[in-house]
């Protein structure tokens, strides 16, 4: 019957936090923030009937698209970095679309 050793290794993994995961997080959060807070300012714009809001209320969207745009864009090329030409094209066909979705909708034609 064979000894088991007394020194057993163990090892341990540290998951260090890459700039992906910190710009998702933070990204999400922001966002999430941000719609509360416009949510909020929205009611009290129609409550009180005050149309000054409007400007605030555009510029808070527009922060909350842009840091939705780094929350998704990033983990987004960790994904397709290592597949195909289609998938890398595609990517950015869908980020540049959604892109000029956020500029568009801020310029009211």
């Amino acid at each position: 019957m064979a000894k088991k050793s007394k020194t057993q290794k163990t090892t341990t993994t540290v998951r260090k936090r890459t700039m992906v995961e910190f710009c998702a997080f933070w990204g999400l959060a922001i966002v999430a923030v941000l719609f509360v807070v416009t949510a909020i300012l929205n009611a009290i714009r129609r409550l009180l009937e005050i149309n000054v809001l409007d400007s605030v209320i555009t510029a808070f969207d527009v922060v909350a698209k842009v840091a939705l745009l780094v929350a998704v864009g990033l983990p987004g090329f960790s994904y397709v970095r290592g597949r195909s030409t289609g998938w890398k094209v595609f990517f950015w066909v869908a980020l540049i679309i959604y892109a000029l979705g956020v500029v568009f909708s801020v310029i009211h034609w």
